[in-house]
């Protein structure tokens, strides 16, 4: 008998274990989209069918576990990128090629639509990730010049430097790019 409770809790722990290893790599796998909102996975399925969330081992596991917290994510963002009050998407996909490209896919009245912000080619690991600026961000510019974000912003930023890209937009949906280093 004591050899059988000893065999169940092993086997009750091991279960647990594995299945809190599975969901937290699922989060950025190909089966992300159970993880997504459902307007996101529809979108990804019906117009991005060729891309993917890109997958956790696109970086180095130290990089994704350092930049991943639970208020922050290095390969996606959940917000309202374009100030009409629903929530929108924006990440670092990869296609069934190997390509990595930052789309956002975002609310325009009843619709959802997208933009493809920039296209990488990378050799390697990823060395960049993603996050959000909240609006009323203000941004110091290298002319010392200030930006500030009326409805957000996606941040590109280099892991082991000092550069950047951030991607905005106005009220009237117009985008914009702020460059900064190389």
């Amino acid at each position: 008998m004591r050899h059988f409770l000893i065999v169940l809790l092993v086997t009750v722990i091991s279960c647990q274990t594995r299945r809190k290893e599975n969901n937290d790599s699922n989060l950025t796998t190909k089966d992300a989209g159970l993880y997504l909102p459902q307007f996101v996975q529809d979108y990804l399925a019906k117009e991005l069918s060729a891309w993917k969330l890109a997958p956790k081992e696109s970086w180095d596991d130290t990089t994704f576990k350092k930049y991943q917290t639970d208020s922050s994510q290095i390969n996606y963002i959940l917000a309202d990128i374009n100030c009409d009050n629903k929530t929108d998407f924006a990440a670092i996909l990869k296609d069934s090629v190997g390509n990595f490209a930052a789309f956002k896919i975002f609310s325009f009245d009843q619709y959802y639509l997208h933009d493809e912000l920039e296209n990488y080619e990378v050799t390697g690991k990823l060395n960049f990730g993603i996050h959000y600026l909240k609006p009323g961000t203000t941004f110091q510019r290298y002319d010392g010049s200030l930006q500030t974000f009326d409805c957000g912003a996606i941040e590109k930023f280099f892991i082991n430097g000092d550069s950047k890209k951030i991607f905005y937009s106005d009220k009237k949906s117009t985008s914009f790019v702020i460059q900064e280093g190389e």
